[in-house]
């Protein structure tokens, strides 16, 4: 005979210290699978498709909640049990069908909705089953964890690892929380899930260090990224990623094309599919006349310049061209880390004699007396600010009150670029 977990209405001594624990693992799982949706789908969407996980997610756990209630009449370990695994299976699906959400974004809520939905049913039958003030706080402390981690790993496992080693933590939901009594179908569903754990451990780590999959070639190879509106790749002759990183300001690819088979090769940078920049391997002083920005000519010499977006190479060498201090701001430490490590020698080191602060440029303005010959926001038109692009700036640097600290900052020659 199966052992089953009692329902509140048969108190179990058990039943209070599992459910704290399934209520902690299971809102951890289901927090970091919003965030690390939301950065999938960033990649493959606009800002506005994008956001519709977090009513996804509201609404999955709304419906877990009502499904608990409606299946008390069902021995509470069973429900628990294939919850666990629906959760579990649920994330790897969603990992699996990644390249494909894209172009049928509609249909793929039935597909994301499901760990949510998973995961709200395991939530509120912790709160039938355990103590309420305990399940709340291991509840809400499971779900700052789970954004936090996220956020944590992005750079070392970047988007493709976070997601397979999320996946591996739910599927071992139903081996740690399982009664070790249960009849054979659930020993089943426990073995299942173990073996599909151990499996996206191994391939995360796998492909950490060979790369055979990357969610900037899988996705184009499903010719999805083509309906971004600053986005070639899916039109481009043997793509290769060349570097890859990854923050929560955004996936950052470093990649090789050809415009068609016979076609020279080109290096671009691209921000979650959006191109923002080229890299070419070209000294500084080609770049004495450049349309982007008024040479000394016009301008004078040394002149001082500040970045607003120092992005992939961009305007970094027509500034330093200019022979005055160059000083910039990047939002996205990943762009930064890959242009100025290991893809440095693919821009003959743009990143040189530039003097870059993480972060945004109004914070920095209104920390520095310094005031410059030329202030430009060149690099962060293309990718946002824009009608075609895919986000408002964060910092807001296209505000009157943006407008009027550049203003302050400026010398007696100096322009707003």
């Amino acid at each position: 005979m199966s052992a089953e977990w009692p329902t509140k209405q048969e108190p179990d001594p058990n039943a209070t210290s599992r459910s704290i624990r399934v209520a902690f693992v299971a809102a951890f799982i289901v927090l970091g699978f919003e965030v690390l949706a939301h950065r999938q789908l960033l990649y493959i969407s606009a800002t506005l498709e994008a956001a519709t996980i977090l009513s996804i997610a509201i609404m999955g756990i709304a419906g877990g909640g009502m499904l608990a209630y409606y299946g008390q009449k069902w021995p509470a370990q069973r429900v628990g049990a294939l919850s666990s695994a629906a959760l579990g299976f649920g994330v790897l699906a969603n990992v699996v069908a990644f390249p494909f959400l894209g172009e049928y974004l509609i249909y793929a809520i039935v597909l994301l909705i499901i760990p949510f939905v998973a995961g709200g049913l395991l939530i509120a039958q912790s709160f039938v089953l355990g103590n309420t003030a305990r399940v709340y706080f291991l509840d809400l402390l499971g779900a700052s964890l789970g954004v936090a981690s996220a956020a944590v790993i992005l750079p070392f496992v970047l988007e493709e690892g976070a997601q397979f080693l999320l996946a591996a933590l739910a599927l071992m939901m139903p081996v740690i929380f399982g009664d070790p009594k249960m009849d054979r179908v659930f020993g089943a569903i426990k073995l299942v899930s173990t073996t599909a754990a151990g499996g996206c451990v191994v391939f995360a780590l796998l492909n950490l260090h060979f790369g055979f999959y990357n969610i900037a070639i899988d996705t184009h190879a499903a010719q999805l990224t083509e309906l971004k509106v600053f986005n070639s790749l899916a039109r481009a002759t043997d793509p290769r990623v060349l570097f890859s990183a990854s923050s929560l300001a955004g996936r950052t690819d470093v990649v090789s094309s050809r415009r068609s088979p016979e076609g020279a090769l080109r290096v671009k940078v691209w921000e979650n599919a959006n191109t923002t920049d080229t890299l070419r391997n070209l000294g500084v002083e080609v770049y004495k006349w450049d349309c982007r920005m008024p040479p000394n000519e016009v301008m004078g010499p040394d002149v001082d310049t500040f970045i607003i977006g120092t992005s992939g190479e961009g305007v970094l060498k027509s500034a330093r061209r200019l022979g005055g201090r160059v000083d910039g701001v990047e939002i996205n430490p990943g762009v930064h880390r890959l242009i100025s490590g290991p893809a440095a020698q693919l821009c003959a080191n743009c990143y040189d004699d530039v003097n870059v602060t993480i972060g945004d440029g109004r914070t920095f303005l209104e920390r520095t007396d310094r005031v410059y010959d030329q202030i430009t926001m060149m690099n962060a038109h293309i990718g946002r600010g824009t009608s075609g692009g895919r986000e408002a700036d964060p910092e807001f640097i296209h505000t009157k009150a943006a407008i009027n600290l550049y203003f302050d900052h400026l010398s007696d020659r100096g322009i707003i670029n």
